[in-house]
């Protein structure tokens, strides 16, 4: 199995069937690309829609390794793991992609809180801008979001990605970023008032 700096190579069937005997895999993005982004499979191969990233995590050593793939080897993976696929994650407002999107957010079905929806939106927009790896704090972020998704998030998960937006190497608040994206793609709208109200009511400077 080809595995270099903790990606592996899953192209074909058979290398995907052994690697599910050696991994537990989960997949934890499915985003759709933007124009100008370019980004290729663990295997070489371009990926030109929709791209998914696995964790793989070793059953007897418990290492983490990583899988970002196309559709097809997603697929494959999903149908031998029994995982449910993860609805896609789309910025854009319309282009007829298909994947299970709800209101465009790429959030699931269940009921959200509007903050924590918010907060939710605001890191998967910076996990696709930044091409973010899923060993960063956004990945973890991302995680607690979902978990807590029916409450309004606390103070401290709101600063905590406040802090993550500031550390843009443009120095750009998260409205600028969007703005930045809205150049080359027709991109839907993102609220994060409650967010904004939250940090001012508690007086820090919101980088939202």
């Amino acid at each position: 199995m080809d595995i270099e700096g903790g990606h592996m190579e899953c192209r074909g069937k058979g290398k995907r069937e052994q690697i599910v005997k050696e991994y537990d895999i989960v997949p934890i993005i499915h985003a759709k690309l933007l124009n100008g982004q370019t980004k290729y499979s663990d295997a070489a191969s371009p990926i030109t829609d929709q791209y998914y990233i696995f964790e793989c995590i070793h059953k007897v050593t418990g290492k983490k390794e990583m899988i970002q793939c196309g559709m097809g080897a997603a697929k494959h993976l999903i149908e031998l793991t029994h995982n449910n696929s993860l609805p896609i994650f789309n910025l854009l407002k319309t282009d007829g992609t298909t994947g299970g999107s709800v209101g465009g957010t790429g959030i699931s079905k269940t009921k959200w809180d509007e903050m924590a929806k918010q907060l939710y939106n605001a890191i998967m927009i910076l996990i696709v801008d930044w091409n973010a790896k899923p060993d960063t704090p956004l990945f973890g972020l991302k995680k607690e979001a979902e978990k807590y998704k029916y409450c309004a998030p606390k103070l401290w998960r709101i600063e905590k990605v406040n802090n993550v937006i500031a550390k843009d190497y443009r120095k750009r608040k998260l409205s600028e970023i969007l703005d930045d994206l809205k150049k080359d793609n027709d991109i839907k709208e993102y609220k994060f008032d409650l967010l904004d109200t939250e940090l001012k009511a508690n007086g820090i400077l919101s980088n939202f």
